[in-house]
C-alpha cells in the first residue's frame, strides 16, 4: 500500500508515538494548570470562559475516543494508528487554541502568541495529511487519481508550512499588532480559499472510490463538517468553530471504524470457532483412522501363526514374518499339517487396506484352511475358495492373490498352485535362489468358475523355497525407487545360509537400509521353508509320479498354442485356461498375465453373446509371442461383421446418470493392452491385441 511520505514521518516514528501518547495523558492536567493561571491573572471572565469551553469541551470529546481508540485496537495495522494519531493531533488543536487565546492582548508575549497561531494552523495541515492516508489505507484503492492526489496534498502541505514559517517575518497571513492581538493578513482568505478547493477535490476522490456507502458517508463528513466551520471560522473570532468540526466528524468516523472493528472481532472469533471446531473434528478423525489401523494391525497379527511347528520329525524347517505397513494392508501366510506326513503352506495378499482388508483377510484364511483339510489338490481348493469368494462378492470389490503348496514330508514332493501370486523362489544346492516361473491362474473372488493348474517338484534335502507378497520387492526408498526382484535374489542369496529364520533376518535387514526413512504403504510377508530328510524309497515313487504328471502337463501346453472352441459362456473357463497355458509357458508376469486374463475375458463373452445369435459358431483364438517381447493373442470368428473400435470411448469422468451405456468393457481393453486392431478378411472378424512384456 502507497503511504504518504509526510503521515509516514508523523506515525511510523516510535519516538513521536510515545511523545504524543504521553501529550494526551498531560492534556488534562495542562487544562487545569491553564485555567488556573487564567484564575490568577483574571482573565477567566464570562466572555473568557465563552471562548475556551469549546476548547475544553472538545478537548475531552478527543481525550475520550483517543482512551477508546488505544483500548479497542486490537492491532498495529497503520490505517488504526493513522486515526489514533488523527484524534491526538485533533486534541493538540484545541491545546493551541487556548494558547492562543491565553496569549492574545498580551503585547509583551506577541512572539508566543505568533507562534502558538501558526503551531495551530500547521496542525490543521497535517491533520488533512493523515485524514487522506486514512482514507487510502480504508479504501484500499491506489489508483491514478489517488496517486496524484496524495502528491498533490504532501506537496500543498510542505509548501503551507514553509509560508507559515516565513510568515513570522513577512506577515502575509496573519499577524500581531502592537497591543498583541491575532488579526488578519492580505492572503489570509485566499489561503482559506486553496484549502477549500483541496477539501473539495478529496471530497471528489472520495465519491468516485468504490467503498462501502456507510463508510464512504462517514469519511466525507471530515471535509464537510471542516469545510462549514472553515466558512464560519472566516467571519468570526473567538470559539474554536474549525477544531469543534473536525470532533465531530471523528465521532462519526469512530463510530465506523468501532463498528468495522467489532465485526472483525466477530468474524475472527468465529473463524478461530471454526478453526478449533474443524481441528477437533480431524483430530477425533485422525484418532478413529489410527483406532481402526491398530485393530487391523492387531487382527492382522492374531490371525497369523507366530510359533512356528514342532512337528514332522525334524524333516522340515520353517519360519515367517509379517511387518505391517503405515496402511494396513490384508498380507497373510499360513503353515499346518493336513494330516501326518503333508504340511500345506500359504502366502497371500488381499486387495485394500484398512479393517476391510483384514476382515476378508480372515475370511479367505478361513476359508483355504477349511478347503485344504479336505484332502484335496491344491488347484481344487482355489477353485472351491474362489467360488465361495465369489458368491459374497458382488459388492465388496476385493479379490485375494494366493500361492498354495502342499509339501509331502515324507518324500519332498510339493504340489502347488497359483492363483495371480508372485512367483516362489526356490533354492538348490550349487545353484543359489532363482525364481520358479509357475502357473499363474486368475486372483481369488474376481471372477467364479475359473480353473487352476496344479504344478509339482521335489525338494531335496537343504532345498529351501521362500514365497513373499509383493512389499518385498516393492519396498520404496525415499527417491522412490523399488528394491525389486533381482535385489530380492542376490541379498538372499548372499545371506550364507539357508535356515528359514536367518534368511528371512537377512532380508528384513536389506529391505530396512534400502527403504531408511520412508515410509511404507504395503506390507512386507516373508515365509521360508527348508526340506531337511527324507526316505529313498518313498522319493523315487515321488520322482515317478512327478515324471508322470510332467509328461501329461507338457503334452497339453504343446497341444494349446492353439485354441478353437464353440463361442458359447460355458467354454470361457477353458479359453482362460488356455491363455493361462500359453502365458505361463512364456515366463509372462503375474500382472501382466492378469491383465491379458481380464482383456480375453471381454473379447470372448462379446464374441459368444453377438457374434452368432442366435446361434452357436466357432471362435479360434492363437496366443503366443509374435516377436520379442510383444506378446500377441489372436481372435478370429465367422459371425456378423462387427469392429468393436468404431464406437467412440466412453466419457469416464462423466456423472454416472450422464454416461451412455456400453463401450466400458473395450475400453478397459485399450488401457490394459499396448495394442488393438480389427479387420474384416475372409468372411472372419480378426480382433488382435499385444501386450509388451
Amino acid at each position: 500500500m502507497m503511504h504518504s511520505i509526510v503521515s509516514t514521518l508523523i506515525t511510523q516514528h516510535w519516538g513521536i508515538k510515545k511523545k504524543l501518547m504521553l501529550i494526551q495523558l498531560m492534556l488534562n492536567p495542562l487544562i487545569g494548570l491553564i485555567l488556573a493561571i487564567l484564575s490568577i491573572r483574571g482573565y477567566l471572565v464570562s466572555y473568557g470562559l465563552y471562548s475556551i469551553s469549546a476548547d475544553i469541551f472538545g478537548m475531552s470529546l478527543t481525550l475520550a475516543i483517543y482512551i477508546s481508540c488505544v483500548k479497542d485496537r486490537k492491532d498495529n495495522s497503520f490505517k488504526t494508528c493513522t486515526f489514533t494519531y488523527l484524534v491526538a493531533l485533533n486534541s493538540m488543536n484545541f491545546l493551541f487554541n487556548i494558547f492562543t487565546w491565553a496569549f492574545d492582548g498580551q503585547d509583551s508575549l506577541w512572539v508566543f502568541n505568533m507562534l502558538a497561531n501558526e503551531a495551530l494552523m500547521i496542525s490543521f495541515v497535517l491533520m488533512m495529511v493523515l485524514f487522506w492516508q486514512y482514507v487510502v489505507e480504508i479504501s484500499g484503492q491506489e489508483n491514478r487519481r489517488v496517486i496524484i492526489m496524495t502528491f498533490i496534498i504532501d506537496s500543498c502541505a510542505l509548501i503551507y508550512s514553509l509560508a507559515l514559517l516565513v510568515n513570522t517575518f513577512a506577515k502575509f497571513f496573519f499577524t500581531i499588532n502592537k497591543w498583541g492581538y491575532w488579526i488578519r493578513g492580505r492572503f489570509f482568505f485566499i489561503c482559506q480559499i486553496v484549502l477549500i478547493i483541496i477539501m473539495l477535490a478529496v471530497a471528489g476522490v472520495i465519491l468516485s472510490m468504490k467503498i462501502d456507502k456507510q463508510k464512504k458517508n462517514s469519511l466525507i463528513s471530515f471535509i464537510l463538517f471542516p469545510l462549514i466551520g472553515s466558512i464560519l471560522q472566516a467571519f468570526t473570532d473567538g470559539i474554536a468553530v474549525v477544531s469543534i468540526s473536525f470532533t465531530c466528524a471523528l465521532i462519526i468516523i469512530y463510530g465506523n471504524v468501532f463498528k468495522e472493528q467489532q465485526r472483525e472481532l466477530v468474524e475472527q472469533r468465529l473463524e478461530n470457532a471454526l478453526k478449533e471446531n474443524a481441528l477437533l473434528v480431524a483430530n477425533r478423525e485422525k484418532q478413529r483412522i489410527e483406532s481402526e489401523l491398530k485393530l487391523a494391525a492387531d487382527i492382522q497379527r492374531y490371525s497369523v501363526p507366530s510359533s512356528f511347528p514342532s512337528f514332522g520329525n525334524g524333516t522340515f524347517t520353517l519360519y515367517a514374518s509379517m511387518t505391517p505397513a503405515k496402511e494396513v494392508g490384508g498380507d497373510f501366510y499360513d503353515y499346518f499339517p493336513v494330516d501326518a506326513n503333508h504340511i500345506a503352506l500359504v502366502m497371500a495378499d488381499v486387495s485394500g487396506k484398512g479393517i476391510p482388508a483384514a476382515l476378508y483377510m480372515m475370511l479367505s484364511k478361513s476359508m483355504i484352511k477349511n478347503a485344504v483339510r479336505q484332502k484335496i489338490p491344491p488347484h481344487e481348493v482355489l477353485e472351491m475358495v474362489n467360488h465361495q469368494l465369489c458368491e459374497g462378492n458382488h459388492n465388496i470389490e476385493m479379490f485375494v492373490t494366493c500361492w498354495l503348496g502342499i509339501v509331502d514330508t515324507r518324500d519332498g514332493l510339493l504340489t502347488a498352485a497359483n492363483a495371480g501370486h508372485e512367483y516362489p523362489l526356490l533354492y538348490r544346492k550349487n545353484e543359489g535362489f532363482g525364481l520358479y516361473k509357475d502357473k499363474h491362474g486368475f486372483v481369488l473372488g474376481g471372477m467364479d468358475n475359473m480353473k487352476y493348474r496344479d504344478y509339482e517338484f521335489i525338494l531335496s534335502p537343504g532345498d529351501t523355497i521362500f514365497v513373499y507378497t509383493d512389499g518385498v520387492t516393492e519396498a520404496t526408498d525415499i527417491n522412490e525407487r523399488l528394491l525389486g526382484t533381482d535385489k530380492m535374489i542376490e541379498s538372499l542369496n548372499k545371506c550364507g545360509s539357508t535356515d528359514p529364520e536367518k534368511l528371512i533376518a537377512g532380508m528384513t535387514e536389506t529391505i530396512t537400509d534400502f527403504v531408511g526413512m520412508a515410509d511404507q504403504f504395503d506390507d512386507i510377508t516373508m515365509l521360508a521353508f527348508r526340506f531337511e530328510k527324507t526316505n529313498d524309497s518313498t522319493r523315487q515313487d515321488a520322482a515317478d509320479r512327478q515324471q508322470t504328471k510332467s509328461s501329461e502337463v507338457k503334452t497339453v501346453s504343446e497341444i494349446k498354442k492353439e485354441l478353437s472352441v464353440e463361442a458359447t459362456l460355458d467354454n470361457l473357463s477353458h479359453v482362460l485356461e488356455f491363455i493361462d497355458d500359453a502365458a505361463s509357458e512364456q515366463a509372462v508376469s503375474p500382472k501382466s498375465q492378469i491383465q491379458l486374463e481380464v482383456a480375453v475375458e471381454e473379447i470372448y463373452v462379446n464374441i459368444a453373446k453377438y457374434s452368432y445369435a442366435p446361434k452357436v459358431g466357432p471362435v479360434f483364438i492363437s496366443a503366443g509371442f509374435a516377436e520379442d517381447g510383444i506378446f500377441e493373442i489372436i481372435f478370429r470368428d465367422n459371425g456378423v461383421p462387427f469392429n468393436p473400435l468404431a464406437r467412440e470411448d466412453p466419457n469416464v469422468s462423466a456423472p454416472i446418470s450422464e454416461r451412455s451405456i456400453g463401450g466400458l468393457g473395450i475400453f478397459m481393453v485399450k488401457k490394459n493392452m499396448d495394442d488393438i486392431n480389427y479387420e474384416y478378411s475372409g468372411g472372419s472378424n480378426i480382433l488382435t491385441v499385444r501386450k509388451k512384456l
